[in-house]
């Protein structure tokens, strides 16, 4: 009769060795979403579990949490695990500025961790922004250079 925690018939609980657990200093994550964004559009980068030799570890069920600060540290991502020890971290910035970016495995920070994260406006609100800017800017330079009457507003009519 079978004996043991393992109950009749099953093998020993499996122990991992040392060189297959995930090392959360060893860990990497990567992608161009780590470092910059743009606000109000969907972002992602991924995060890989490895080993004490620095192989990714394949084994998963690893326990992965983002962190944003201000300007807006309510922003949320969203962890889904891939094959391999992978994990795809999604994320939108609501607005422009500079995070410090954190991510953790197990509750300890990933290699490079916490992260600069530079979060820049849409092109063409960014673009819109400059021009006018730049148009009040010549407004104002030439209202300077060659002030002109106001005249009285007539209503139409």
């Amino acid at each position: 009769a079978g004996t043991g925690s393992g109950g009749f018939g099953a093998p020993p609980p499996a122990r991992l060795s040392r060189h297959m657990q995930t090392i959360p200093a060893k860990s990497v994550a990567l992608g161009r979403n780590l470092g910059h964004a743009t606000a109000r559009s969907p972002a992602e980068f991924e995060v890989e579990a490895r080993n004490a030799a620095e192989r990714p570890s394949k084994q998963g069920g690893d326990q992965i949490k983002v962190k944003f600060s201000a300007p807006a540290n309510t922003t949320v991502a969203t962890v889904s695990e891939q094959p391999e020890g992978r994990y795809r971290v999604e994320y939108v910035a609501p607005i422009a500025g500079t995070y410090q970016l954190s991510v953790t495995m197990n509750g300890e920070h990933v290699q490079g961790s916490p992260f600069k994260l530079v979060v820049t406006l849409p092109r063409a609100q960014a673009s819109a922004t400059t021009d006018a800017n730049t148009w009040s800017a010549y407004a104002q330079k030439r209202a300077r250079k060659n002030p002109e009457p106001c005249a009285p507003f007539v209503p139409a009519g």
